[in-house]
């Protein structure tokens, strides 16, 4: 597995203050529902990455 390279926190908000987790657009079509939905699990797993990378840091 590759090792996961440091995430600096500015790239986290930044990535989530344009992709931010909130219920999609119901007008929307449906591919580009779940086309978002990539873009917040994305963002999702870097903010979990980032929490274990700070969490290490005290341990």
């Amino acid at each position: 597995m590759t090792p996961v390279p440091y995430i600096e926190k500015s790239v986290v908000d930044y990535l989530d203050s344009l992709y931010p987790d909130c219920a999609p657009d119901l007008s929307m079509e449906e591919k580009l529902i779940w086309f978002n939905a990539g873009q917040v699990a994305v963002v999702r797993h870097l903010k979990d990455q980032y929490n274990l990378q700070e969490e290490s840091k005290y341990n």
